[in-house]
């Protein structure tokens, strides 16, 4: 994990660098930035997983900055510090959903402990996101495989996978836009067409082997997906 440290208090910047045991929490790189300005220039290139900051800063505040990297990186976790007690500055790092908020002077115990929390939990959503690039990818291997199955269900899916109807469904989602069954039926009508390309297929047929049991339902399925039936695909231009 990368980290990005902005203070415009140089002190504070290498106390922090000098006292925190980065490696042991998983960062292996820290960049320090003086000012928010600074530290959006640095992000551009660094892309960080965390953002410590301070709030009030010359140039472009700790509130603004943090904005901006929510536009470029939003994965990056903030972190707020600030010796300034000011509600609206504390609304502002609510609404922008800060991980946490360290008040100075602050002892290297209680960052430490911060840090941890927060990379503990960038640790788990770096997990779960290789979790579910690999169900989806799963779940797409099956489909190619067996769109020909008229029996090629999510209860089908999740019992080759030993997952729940839930957790896959969320997760293909989450991926693709699209739900399961979309992405079969258009993955079906899109064979579907190159096999009507070939003319001494019956459409019975072509409907059997993309996985279609009831020719009328494929010919609906068809027409709703594409606006013209089989019959009229293969006998146009297209």
């Amino acid at each position: 994990m990368k980290l990005l440290l902005a203070d415009d208090e140089v002190f504070i910047r290498n106390g922090l660098i000098k006292n925190i045991k980065w490696k042991d929490h998983g960062i292996n790189a820290v960049e320090t930035a003086e000012d928010g300005l600074d530290a959006f220039e640095k992000a551009m290139w660094f892309k960080p997983d965390i953002l410590l900051t301070d709030i009030k800063m010359p140039r472009v505040d700790g509130i603004e900055l943090a904005k901006k990297i929510g536009e470029i990186i939003p994965h990056c976790r903030i972190i707020f510090m600030s010796a300034y007690t000011d509600k609206a500055y504390l609304k502002s790092a609510i609404r922008l959903r800060a991980v946490d908020y360290i008040e100075k002077p602050f002892r290297p115990d209680e960052v430490n402990e911060i840090i941890a929390k927060v990379t503990g939990a960038c640790a788990k959503s770096t997990k779960e996101k290789k979790n579910s690039s690999w169900i989806v990818s799963e779940i797409i291997k099956i489909i190619n495989e067996e769109y020909s199955n008229s029996a090629l269900t999510i209860a089908y899916i999740c019992k080759r996978l030993f997952l729940s109807h839930s957790y896959i469904c969320t997760a293909f989602k989450k991926h693709t836009d699209k739900t399961i069954n979309q992405y079969i039926t258009e993955y079906r009508i899109e064979l579907a067409k190159m096999y009507l390309g070939d003319k001494r297929i019956s459409l019975s047929d072509v409907a059997a082997r993309v996985g279609f049991s009831d020719q009328n339902y494929f010919t609906k399925v068809f027409k709703r997906i594409t606006k013209v039936t089989p019959s009229e695909y293969r006998n146009s231009d297209t």
